[in-house]
């Protein structure tokens, strides 16, 4: 039996990357992201992690988006960051 290697994609750095900027951007108290009135840059990352199943929208209104992280944006974080340490 062989060690299995868990690769990151290229997509998958980039997604886990703009990941880590929404949430040091958005994140407000309990844990829930908030993309703001008048960040339309904020907004469409948000989308795009959505798209992605690493958060879940839960209001978008007048361009401002609320969602929350889902299990699976841990779970990707947790395995980039396991790569920059082996990978720097």
């Amino acid at each position: 039996m062989t060690d299995e290697v868990d690769i990151l994609t290229s997509e998958d750095r980039l997604l886990s990357a703009l990941l880590d900027m929404v949430i040091a951007h958005c994140e407000t108290s309990e844990n829930k992201l908030d993309s703001f009135t008048g960040w339309p840059a904020n907004a469409n990352a948000m989308r795009l992690l959505a798209e992605a199943g690493l958060i879940e929208i839960t209001s978008d209104s007048e361009g401002r988006i609320k969602a929350k992280p889902l299990p699976a944006a841990s779970a990707a974080t947790a395995r980039a960051e396991a790569a920059r340490r082996e990978d720097p």
